[in-house]
């Protein structure tokens, strides 16, 4: 009996002290580019709150400290993210038109529709300095197209710009 309580002590301990698998981690932020049912091409950014907060805690300081509003704070992280994320497929400069911001407790993700991207493509010039101001921030693009995907770290050793091949219909 005495081993059979140490086990499960053993066990309730590891389980309440490991940290959870949906954690949010302010150093990595997600940019996924996907095409819709309705054929419209989408770069959704999905991020960790607690690094949304600090960034809109260092503009609202900037704003003579005045505290945002709900829908300033939208409006301030869309007009950042449209600053800090530049996108050129097969050589045409993309425009980043905002759909839908979703500001939630532990994530926060914002849509953008593509509003000049061709249907087909190759190449994918992605420059995306969102949150690289922070310490070992890593910004992960994933082209999702078809049944494939491909995906590129943009970090502090390739200056947040990256070069993504089309590797999803093949």
């Amino acid at each position: 009996m005495r081993k059979y309580n140490s086990l499960a002590l053993t066990l309730l301990w590891l389980a309440l002290s490991a940290p959870p698998a949906s954690a949010h981690y302010t150093f990595m932020s997600f940019f996924n580019l996907s095409r819709g049912e309705d054929n419209v091409w989408r770069l959704t950014a999905v991020l960790a709150q607690a690094g949304v907060s600090a960034t809109l805690n260092q503009l609202q300081t900037g704003n003579s400290g005045e505290r945002f509003t709900r829908e300033q704070q939208e409006r301030q992280l869309t007009n950042y993210l449209l600053d800090t994320v530049q996108l050129s497929i097969d050589g045409v400069d993309i425009k980043l038109s905002p759909a839908n911001v979703n500001l939630g407790d532990h994530e926060t993700r914002v849509v953008f529709e593509l509003k000049n991207a061709p249907e087909d493509f190759n190449k994918v010039q992605a420059n995306i300095r969102s949150f690289s101001d922070n310490a070992n921030h890593h910004n992960i693009l994933t082209l999702f197209k078809g049944e494939g995907r491909s995906k590129v770290v943009l970090s502090s050793k390739n200056n947040y710009s990256s070069l993504l091949i089309n590797q999803a219909d093949k």
